[in-house]
């Protein structure tokens, strides 16, 4: 009896499927071109198997030696094991280092707390600074003259502008507008995620009690009413690793 047949398994048979593809090409019109290569290339890319058959080749090249240590003299290898352990004994001080600057940021973050508060009540309009914290000057004189020339037309229409002034509270959408400056997560915001950014009323930090890790830290993420979801308060914890790995 015939065996039945079976369905190629992921990535079977695609190298030969590729070069009858680059030898049909050839055959058209000699060597394959740059733009040719590249629309080869785009479409081969589109196509599930190839994908899978590249994943398959580069899952078993991850890990893999490429033989150079093993080929060396037995006193080199000896060598190289003493600038390995030489290697792990710095990391050990750097995590150290590490440690420290984490213990000097968690003392300073308290003093930087008073602030944060104020800047959050000033946000969300819960007070109104007093003249002498609005007396802040900057080094550009063009931005200078444009809030002097700014203030000259609010003169004029000072009327029109009075009952516009009255129905805006704080700052209106602070923190989208700061994380759309930072260049850290701004590649992160889709424009999706900007209406949702819009009730992001304060982010703030705090350090993981223990039993957690030493150097743990959590991101509270504070919403007002939403259309979203309903939740106030979305967390992102970060658990750092501060330890030397002898197998690393």
């Amino acid at each position: 009896m015939a065996e039945p047949a079976r369905e190629p398994e992921a990535g079977e048979g695609n190298e030969a499927d590729i070069e009858d593809v680059e030898e049909s090409e050839k055959k058209k019109g000699g060597e394959l071109s740059a733009s040719q290569t590249a629309r080869l290339t785009a479409e081969m890319m589109k196509d599930p198997k190839v994908l899978a058959a590249l994943q398959s080749k580069l899952g078993v090249m991850v890990g893999s030696s490429s033989g150079y240590i093993e080929s060396l003299p037995a006193c080199v290898k000896r060598r190289i094991k003493a600038l390995k352990k030489l290697h792990v004994e710095c990391a050990k001080v750097e995590a150290q280092f590490h440690m420290e600057v984490y213990a000097l940021e968690c003392k300073y973050f308290k003093l930087y707390q008073p602030f944060y508060d104020k800047r959050h009540q000033i946000t969300m309009g819960k007070v109104e600074p007093t003249d002498e914290e609005c007396d802040f000057h900057t080094d550009s004189d063009k931005e200078e003259d444009e809030i002097t020339e700014g203030v000259k037309k609010a003169d004029i229409n000072e009327k029109g502008d009075e009952k516009k002034e009255e129905t805006v509270v704080g700052i209106p959408e602070f923190w989208l507008t700061t994380l759309k400056n930072l260049d850290l997560v701004v590649d992160m915001i889709q424009e999706h995620d900007e209406e949702i950014l819009k009730h992001l009323i304060d982010i703030k930090v705090r350090n993981l009690e223990p039993p957690g890790p030493p150097l743990g830290f959590a991101l509270d993420f504070h919403f007002e009413p939403n259309e979203f979801f309903s939740n106030t308060v979305l967390t992102k914890t970060y658990e750092v690793k501060c330890e030397v790995d002898d197998s690393d």
